[in-house]
Parts: structure tokens; sequence; C-alpha cells
């Protein structure tokens, strides 16, 4: 094509207003679809689940619609937020927002995150007493002699690559990658263990 119909050709396109087709970028990741979930809980809070979520995945909380006054970006002064307004990010890409009213955790965002938290409902809306239900998006362990507080404290002091622990009473709950993970199953069945005797005082002289 010359020139002179290349330029044409682009006139063409701007008085039929035709849309610019840009080749995509090859190295840019698919955009990963965000599911919605309403996970009814029976006996928990759901508030007291949205904060054990938090100890699994970094969070922040922002005001959801956001209103700001200009260019600066500043909130627009005397604006009252309720807390139906504010919701929490988890992982940058999951939203959770408790439902006092019916008891009800809604969360929206990639499929795995949405399942650790159904996870973390399932473990805290149990009964007293029973033991930890299917997990799909957590590995959960019923440690017998160390406390799983410790083992939670270990494992977030030893940095695994995008590990996190949460104790929840006698039980303890991991989320990261599949070689993580393992790492991490590794050092708890290590720790699991009596506790050494206690040391006897040396004999006096």
């Amino acid at each position: 094509m010359t020139a002179t119909l290349r330029a044409a050709a682009a006139a063409a396109a701007a008085l039929l207003c035709l849309p610019t087709v840009t080749a995509a970028d090859p190295k840019a990741a698919p955009a990963r679809p965000h599911a919605v979930r309403v996970i009814k809980l029976e006996r928990a809070d759901p508030a007291e689940v949205k904060l054990a979520l938090g100890s699994l995945l970094p969070s922040r909380e922002v005001v959801e619609p956001p209103v700001f006054a200009g260019p600066a970006g500043e909130p627009r002064p005397g604006v009252v937020f309720s807390k139906a307004d504010v919701v929490t990010r988890f992982h940058s890409e999951l939203r959770v927002v408790p439902d006092e009213r019916t008891g009800a955790l809604v969360v929206r965002g990639p499929e795995h995150l949405v399942q650790v938290a159904a996870d973390l409902a399932a473990v805290i809306d149990r009964k007293d007493g029973d033991p930890l239900p299917p997990l799909k998006a957590l590995k959960g362990f019923a440690p017998k002699h160390a406390p799983a507080s410790d083992l939670a404290r270990f494992i977030d002091a030893l940095e695994f690559d995008d590990v996190r622990a949460v104790a929840l009473g006698k039980h303890l709950l991991v989320h990261g990658p599949d070689d993580a993970v393992k790492s991490v199953a590794d050092l708890v069945k290590e720790l699991d263990v009596p506790a050494r005797p206690a040391a006897k005082d040396a004999p006096k002289e």
C-alpha cells in the first residue's frame, strides 16, 4: 500500500469513527475472572472471620465508593461514612464485607482467594471439639504436643516465601504455595513432639 493510500484509509477511518486496533501485549498476563460468594455462617460472627482472614492475607480498609474533592484527591470535608461503606481488601484483589443482619460474609475476588475465605469460615464456624473440616485452599494441622500459637510464630519468623500462618485454638492453618507449605508441614512434624524433660539440678558437693 502506497503512502497516499495509507493516508486515505486513515482519513476514512477517522470519518467513520472506526476503533483503532492495537496489537495485544504478549507479555501481559490475562485478567483472572472474579467470583462472588455469600458465605453463610451458623455460629461464627462474620466480623470475627474477617479479622482472622487478615492474619492469612495482607489487608487494608478502604471506603467505597471513594469521595474526592478535586485534583489533589483529598476527601471532601464533612463527609461521614457508615460502617457499610468500609470494605476490606485482602491481597489487593479480595474484597470482604460482613453482613451482620444475615450473619454472612460476602466476598469477591479470584476464585482461589475466595476459597481461602470459605475454608477459614468453615473452620471458625464449626462446633467446639469438632475436627477440622475438609479444606481446599488451606492446609490444616492439629498438633498434639506443640501449641499452635508457637508453631504460627515460628513459621512467621522463618519468613517462608508467600506463606502465612494463623493459630485458631489448638489448630494451625497455613496458606501459601504448595512447595512452601510442604516445607512447613515438615517443620511442624519436627516440632510437634513432647517437650524435653526438665534439666535436673546438679548434685551438691
